[in-house]
């Protein structure tokens, strides 16, 4: 059986955010471990520590800026601005894995949102993967074991909007 990625699609957020947003934050703590206590919970002092440009480009090995959502944006939005742009058909669809730790509702799934924001009828499975980093990577395990199984094309999507 030959099993194949037949379209991908990707979005990033229009909104900008660029490494003065968090110079010029009013929440911007910095926590400093200095050592551990009797009972060996690691204790921390808070600084109000101004980090300049140059620090965060050190910090972050040259970031200097990042996409963020947008009021009244949510990370389903994300999700089908990307899947537009596959050209894919959602009636094809049998099932939908979605890597991410980044909802703010626990239910319904960000899965079955998506089956329904993008019209995926024939959908048998929606789930999400909540594994932050590797949550693309389980998704996309599961989804294989599901077309190895003659279960027809998956959607499968890592999206983080932390």
């Amino acid at each position: 059986m030959t099993i194949a990625i037949v379209a991908h699609g990707r979005y990033v957020p229009e909104r900008i955010l660029d490494n003065n947003f968090f110079v010029n934050s009013p929440h911007n703590p910095y926590k400093v471990y200095i050592g551990a206590d009797n009972s060996g919970n690691p204790v921390f002092k808070t600084e109000r520590t101004l980090v300049d440009n140059e620090k965060i480009l050190k910090i972050t090995g040259g970031i200097k800026e990042r996409r963020a959502i947008s009021e009244g944006e949510d990370i389903v939005d994300l999700i089908e601005r990307a899947y537009a742009k596959t050209n894919f058909p959602a009636e094809e669809l049998r099932g939908i894995f979605i890597g991410s730790i980044s909802d703010d509702i626990y239910f319904p799934s960000i899965a079955c949102r998506v089956q329904v924001r993008i019209g995926a009828k024939n959908v048998r499975n929606s789930s999400d993967i909540k594994a932050a980093c590797a949550g693309f990577t389980h998704a996309l395990d599961s989804a294989y074991l599901q077309v190895a199984n003659h279960k027809g094309p998956h959607l499968v999507v890592g999206a983080e909007t932390l």
